[in-house]
């Protein structure tokens, strides 16, 4: 099986298992991966054999933290531009190609799902998270914009929440997550393991959630979606934040903080990619944030994210504009 060192892919039982294998990098996607990915995604579609696949992390704590930014900026600040195209052109076509898998495809998501990390789960029949896992799309923190058809999954979501989690990049625990229908079902990490090996007896995985599904706690999500609901109820950024500057309690500060720290163009760039898509298919979208991730990894606010999240790591980013404008 074509395999990356990087990422696994082996056949247990009727199982096609995708192990994500980047520890020290936080299981970020390279180009590598992502056409590993691909390559064993078809191999299992092909193979008789094969009732249903998994997708997970070799490492605790990490599912995967998204695509490799990192790789992207050094391939832009070298003028290698081609090769960082062609990251977006084919992790979204791995995107896509999930949305359409036809055997039931499992994520098991124990740790960090960040960005490029939902692109490869969110679109399986079965996201189940375990008690470590944190969803989030935080782009907009980078200079960038969430993408992996986020402005698909994120619009099928109440138009304040798609905005609350485009923008502010909010980390949902295992209860948000399952409160968002971003998951499907809670099971403690210490049963992902049974799950697989049940999976690869070829036992229904309806039959196995019913057997090990537990109950995440409270969504902190949804005992403030009231604020959610009257902050993000706005297409304008300013307006979001005065109103979040009216609203007490913590948590509209934490949320204000976010759009404070956040790249002020990414802001209107996500609005306007929301609103454009709203209704859209996933291709249409995916084909819409690929030219979007285009231009905006070429301009000078993503490079300046990364400079100072990932290169020199002062976490002070200096951004094109002080205050964002009225989108």
């Amino acid at each position: 099986m074509n395999t990356a060192p990087h990422l696994i892919a082996t056949r247990n039982g009727h199982l096609g298992v995708i192990a994500l294998n980047r520890p020290r990098a936080r299981n970020a996607l390279t180009l590598e991966m992502v056409d590993a990915f691909s390559s064993a995604l078809e191999e299992f579609r092909n193979d008789d054999e094969v009732t249903s696949v998994v997708v997970k992390s070799t490492s605790a704590g990490t599912f995967c933290a998204g695509g490799d930014v990192r790789a992207i900026y050094q391939a832009r600040q070298q003028g290698r531009h081609d090769e960082a195209d062609s990251f977006f052109g084919r992790e979204f076509a791995l995107n896509e190609c999930i949305s359409r898998f036809p055997k039931p495809y499992v994520a098991l998501i124990d740790g960090t799902c960040f960005g490029g990390g939902m692109g490869i789960s969110v679109y399986g029949r079965h996201r189940i998270v375990g008690e470590a896992a944190i969803l989030a799309m935080p782009e907009t923190a980078i200079g960038y914009f969430p993408d992996v058809g986020a402005s698909h999954f994120l619009n099928r979501l109440p138009v304040p929440t798609a905005r609350f989690l485009a923008l502010t990049g909010y980390q949902l625990s295992p209860a948000d997550s399952i409160y968002t229908g971003l998951a499907t079902h809670f099971v403690a990490g210490e049963n992902h393991t049974e799950i697989e090996a049940r999976m690869a007896d070829r036992e229904p995985i309806e039959d196995i959630l019913r057997a090990v599904e537990g109950t995440p706690g409270e969504s902190r999500l949804a005992q403030n979606i009231d604020v959610v609901e009257r902050c993000f109820s706005t297409s304008r950024v300013s307006s979001i934040m005065d109103a979040l500057r009216r609203e007490p309690g913590a948590f509209a500060l934490e949320a204000m903080q976010r759009l404070e720290r956040a790249a002020p163009s990414s802001l209107n760039v996500t609005l306007e990619l929301l609103e454009r898509t709203a209704g859209m298919s996933l291709a249409e979208c995916l084909a819409i944030e690929f030219d979007l991730a285009r231009r905006v990894t070429r301009g000078r606010d993503f490079a300046e994210g990364i400079r100072a999240l990932l290169v020199d790591k002062d976490r002070s980013p200096r951004w094109e504009e002080a205050q964002p404008s009225q989108a």
